[in-house]
């Protein structure tokens, strides 16, 4: 199961994730799955990484998403409408699968709402206080944080941490509440978050037991809360690649709709999505 870390402040949102996907005995099915759709909808700019099941309904998970979104035109509606969208649709895929066992399944959305951060959780099994998450259920739930507009923009934080949670040690939490007490994620540049974001990930893949789920190659998205600037899509490998990947993505043009997906480029550049 994926680890996903979200860090959503005034002036940017990252995310971070792995890309492994394995198997129910936790051998490794792949170290190189796309877990991301980035979007550019009616109201918002936002990205979308999942945790749980690597396929829904006879599709690898990332490439329903997208394709999900696409016969929707996703890019032409609001980030609401998305939301309670992909609610009734998975409830209504698991509903359909209730002869077999359920299996966890978790979409996490964040972003920018014209210049308001926000994060939302689409689950059948977390929450965002994980002490009350539980089995994982045929019917779906959302969890909207949207920031109010009368938010201090100098101590406003949002750290979230979904999937393959039990993989953080007393030693990863300690760093990340040490890091939340300097207000590092507030006052970094998005780019040393990044990094950051992604070491925890690394360390959280040693962990004994529930470490072997997670992948050590990642992949991280950076929004700003400014307009003009693009989102940027990075690719981590552990080692030396010779290739770069990018999430899906989803934008919207006027009254035009373009989708991208599984995009592969040869090189050491980086990728940002044209998305303003």
């Amino acid at each position: 199961m994926t680890l996903i870390v979200t860090v959503v402040t005034a002036a940017k949102v990252v995310q971070a994730s792995d890309r492994r996907l394995t198997r129910s005995d936790g051998t490794i099915y792949s170290d190189k799955a796309n877990k991301v759709v980035v979007v550019n909808c009616q109201d918002a700019r936002f990205a979308i990484g999942y945790t749980g099941v690597g396929l829904l309904n006879s599709k690898r998970t990332d490439e329903w998403l997208v394709d999900y979104l696409t016969d929707i035109h996703a890019a032409h509606m609001d980030i609401r409408s998305i939301g309670t969208s992909l609610i009734e649709n998975l409830s209504m895929l698991y509903r359909h699968q209730s002869n077999r066992e359920m299996i966890p399944l978790s979409f996490i959305l964040c972003g920018y709402i014209s210049d308001l951060p926000f994060a939302i959780l689409i689950s059948n099994f977390e929450r965002w206080n994980p002490q009350i998450n539980g089995p994982p259920q045929p019917k779906f739930h959302g969890e909207y944080a949207i920031m109010k507009e009368n938010y201090n923009p100098k101590q406003f934080l949002g750290l979230c941490i979904n999937g393959s949670e039990l993989a953080l040690t007393g030693e990863i939490s300690h760093k990340l509440k040490r890091l939340r007490k300097k207000r590092f994620f507030q006052n970094e540049t998005a780019g040393i978050i990044a990094s950051r974001l992604v070491n925890v990930i690394r360390e959280a893949s040693r962990a004994p037991n529930h470490g072997k789920y997670i992948g050590r190659d990642c992949m991280t998205v950076v929004i700003s809360r400014n307009l003009s600037e693009d989102i940027v899509c990075e690719y981590h490998p552990e080692g030396e690649s010779l290739m770069r990947y990018a999430p899906h993505i989803i934008h919207r043009m006027d009254s035009i709709s373009i989708s991208m997906k599984h995009i592969e480029i040869e090189g050491n550049m980086g990728v940002s999505a044209l998305m303003r």
